[in-house]
């Protein structure tokens, strides 16, 4: 009787098993010695080594796995049937010996007891169900009792752990003794790729890569090879693609060297770098030319600025871009024009350059973009033909001078000629006014040109004609837009260079001077304009769009503010929004409401809640400004170790105090007066003004810090109910209309007006809440407030905590630190 097929198969896969079990237990002790052997050469056992005695552990180690191989083949033992039967029997769980009894054959040649057997065989074997045959055992004590293997495991581990990505390299080293010295380092590779300085990438240790790990290299990196304890008769060699092939340099017994460059590809070329049998696959990427285009047609600004929009890109950054202008009539040296500085991959903005004082003013010229970057190449844009913006000029004399400039710029030699010219106009000083500005520059001029034989002085009287053109044609204001000009350029060229945050603070004071200065400018003309009988009285157009001082100079504190903290992009979006301002107000024209003609220029904060608000934020700052040298002061003392050797003494401080409490009261008294109530936050701000007053007079300037915080906190919610009073209440003005003599929504004497459902950007207006003077603009992104504002009190959180004398000195060090950032 045959078998059944599930019977066959269990012999099967317990003969398997045993047979397994039989050569782990015999292979077990030479994969002990193949496991120790790879522990010891990882773990650099054999380079700490003679070569004699490093030859000699090779030797016993060949030998005892010599032995361990003919001990393995000697005890391993293929399974028998009876092995394989008892092996099914034991792992089933069967009784009685079953597959004993199936093997067995009756004795004597009866027929009935023949017949009797088979019956009881087909009984049993359709009983054998789920035959099982176990797991291999793992047989490991027997030819390990003591445990060793976990030794060798740990060492193993350990091995691998040390060599790292040399593993190979220590492996292979280790058949190779050293017998000319003494003990010799186990092998160590470093390949450093260090790319080009202007792709700003940093290097890559090729060695902390896995091997056959691929990686991207620009062009022109450069390649540093460091190779020891590698004893070579010739010389290892390196390979890269763009068929770079170097023999390394020998430096002293095993120790190797090499540097190199790679190519800088057309294209993208890919292959293998190879050094000391690793093997690393590379793409090495070129390096393509920048690209400038222009992102829309120049023109001119409505100030007669040449305004360029402009974008530019390069793969690892740009080094500058620049705008190039020259005649298209006659060729000449080109006009250089910055637009960016290096260190971006893409860059681009509008530019605005007054050029209207340039001699090619008026004339036609073509502009270029050009980008260059690191590696020196250029990317040039397609010219662009137009005529230069010039500024037109109403007045007889300042066209002449303009005439006469133009000439002198042309042909240097006519200076006699132009020298009789200024002294004719200045012989007629009622042509100009009897302006004695105008005639003294006319004829200092007409002198230099006289005296200046070796014309070393021409650029400085070509600038002091237009200056005399610019005064005959606006007075003051067109010299002091020039200056607010070349300081605005003056903190674009500090964002752009990551200037220090006091340098940047110099130029923005500078810029926040010539702000003022032509703000200043530009309400004198509107209240001489107001005043002049000759023109017709416009009446204030009920949709025009209020632009104050109070708006810019909210915009100008914002920029300060995001130049401060770094993001120089959104600060100089800030500030192309207020350029574009100024060239709209300076363009539109001014207004005074009816009423008005005999204001005060210097009143331009409105009516007296105006002015109250003004105070507040004037007393706010200085409240700051008192708290943050409170500060100051209680971390000198905590430096020195004791009070009074330096700095502010705490009564000054307390005196100072006393003086912002009465202000403040002074503050209250006329809100109480301009309205019907007032911010309850004032009460709460005296009374901590107050508390802060106490604790300066008990000489704990750092325990002033917490009411001094809480009276800025309520001086500010104060300010906040305020303008949103003030807002209502010309919201319902609007709905109501004016009457005659009040003007619309508090207008004073300053205020510029543009008319229509656009902001003086020129942009729609939509939900923008008026007088603030920001407009929206999906191609700006300019942080909210509340983003600022959310700085500012983690900002004051922090020095509130540095200042609290009760917590640990630890804490208060680490705040100072973090402190010092800001």
């Amino acid at each position: 009787m045959s078998s059944p097929a599930s019977l066959r198969w269990a012999r099967g896969r317990a003969a398997l098993v045993l047979a397994w079990e039989s050569l782990w237990t015999a292979a077990l002790p030479l994969v002990g010695l193949i496991s120790l052997f790879l522990a010891f050469a990882w773990a650099g056992v054999f380079f700490a080594l003679p070569g004699w005695l490093h030859l000699g552990l090779l030797g016993l180690f060949g030998l005892g796995a010599a032995a361990a191989l003919v001990v393995a083949i000697r005890r391993f033992n293929w399974p028998d049937a009876r092995a394989i039967d008892r092996r099914i029997e034991t792992a089933s769980g069967l009784h009685h010996r079953p597959l004993s009894t199936v093997q067995d054959e009756p004795a004597g040649g009866d027929a009935v007891a023949f017949s009797l057997w088979q019956i009881h065989k087909a009984r049993v074997l359709a009983g054998l169900t789920n035959l099982r045959t176990g797991f291999p055992g793992r047989g490991a004590l027997e030819a390990d009792p003591y445990g060793l293997r976990a030794l060798v495991v740990c060492g193993l581990i350990v091995g691998s752990v040390a060599a790292g990505p040399d593993r190979l390299d220590r492996l292979r080293a280790s058949f190779l003794p050293a017998l000319s010295g003494g003990p010799t380092q186990p092998p160590s590779l470093d390949v450093w790729a260090t790319p080009p300085a202007y792709t700003h990438l940093p290097p890559v240790a090729l060695t902390r890569l896995p091997e056959g790990g691929g990686l991207d290299l620009p062009g022109g990196s450069q390649i540093s090879v460091q190779l020891s304890g590698y004893p070579a008769r010739h010389a290892p060699s390196l390979t890269a693609p763009g068929g770079v092939s170097l023999a390394l340099t020998k430096q002293a017994e095993g120790q190797w060297q090499g540097e190199t460059s790679l190519p800088v590809p057309d294209a993208v070329q890919t292959g293998d770098f190879t050094v000391a049998g690793r093997r690393w696959p590379v793409r090495l990427l070129p390096d393509t030319p920048p690209k400038a285009a222009f992102r829309d047609r120049p023109g001119a600004s409505p100030r007669q600025a040449l305004r360029l929009p402009w974008a530019a890109e390069d793969d690892y950054g740009l080094d500058s871009v620049r705008a190039e202008i020259r005649l298209a009539e006659r060729k000449s040296d080109p006009v250089a024009l910055t637009l960016a500085a290096p260190g971006r991959k893409t860059a681009g903005g509008v530019a605005a350059n007054d050029l209207t004082d340039h001699p090619w003013a008026g004339l036609p010229v073509i502009v270029t973009l050009i980008a260059r970057d690191g590696r020196g190449q250029e990317g040039r844009s397609e010219d662009e033909h137009l005529i230069l913006p010039a500024r037109t000029f109403t007045h007889p004399v300042a066209r002449d001078i303009i005439e006469l400039r133009r000439a002198l710029a042309d042909e240097p030699d006519s200076a006699p000629e132009i020298a009789r010219a200024l002294g004719k106009l200045a012989s007629r000083p009622q042509a100009f006014s009897h302006d004695t500005l105008v005639f003294l520059g006319l004829m200092a001029t007409r002198a230099r040109l006289i005296l200046d034989e070796k014309q070393e002085e021409l650029p400085q009287i070509l600038r002091t004609l237009w200056d005399l053109a610019l005064r005959l044609e606006e007075g003051d204001l067109g010299v002091l837009e020039r200056d607010l000009r070349e300081a605005e350029q003056a903190v674009r060229d500090g964002l752009e260079q990551d200037l220090t945050d006091p340098e940047m603070q110099q130029r923005l004071d500078a810029m926040q001077q010539a702000l003022d200065r032509y703000m200043q400018a530009l309400t004198r003309r509107a209240i001489e304009n107001a005043q002049r009988n000759d023109r017709p009285r416009r009446p204030v157009d009920p949709n025009a769009r209020m632009v104050s001082s109070r708006d810019i100079q909210q915009m100008m504190d914002k920029a300060r503010e995001l130049a401060r903290q770094g993001q120089r992009e959104q600060a100089q979006a800030l500030l192309d929004q207020l350029r574009d301002l100024m060239e709209q107000l300076a363009n539109a024209e001014p207004q005074l409401a009816e009423g008005d003609e005999n204001g005060d220029p210097s009143d331009m904060d409105g009516d007296p809640m105006s002015q109250a608000m003004q105070n507040l934020q004037d007393l706010a700052r200085q409240q700051r400004s008192l708290m943050d040298r409170g500060l100051q002061q209680n971390r000198q003392r905590g430096q020195q170790g004791q009070p009074g050797q330096q700095g502010e003494q705490p009564g000054d401080l307390a005196g100072e105090q006393e003086a912002l409490r009465r202000r403040l009261g002074e503050i209250m008294r006329q809100l109480g007066e301009a309205m019907d109530g007032m911010p309850q936050g004032l009460g709460k701000a005296e009374q901590a003004m107050r508390d802060a007053q106490s604790r300066l007079q008990q000489g704990q300037p750092g325990g002033a810090a917490g009411p001094q915080q809480q009276a800025l906190d309520q001086l500010r919610d104060a300010l906040r109910g305020l303008a949103e009073q003030q807002r209502q209440q010309m919201g319902q003005g609007e709905g109501q209309g004016q009457g005659r003599g009040q003007p619309r929504g508090g207008q004073r004497p300053g205020q510029q007006t543009t008319t229509g459902q656009r902001d003086p950007l020129g942009r729609d207006r939509g939900d923008q809440p008026q007088g603030n003077g920001l407009g929206a603009d999906d191609r700006v992104r300019v942080p909210e407030d509340s983003a600022v504002e959310r700085a500012r009190t983690i900002f004051d959180d922090l020095r509130r905590r540095a200042a609290d004398p009760t917590r640990p000195t630890l804490e208060r060090e680490y705040l100072d630190r973090l402190l010092r950032g800001f």
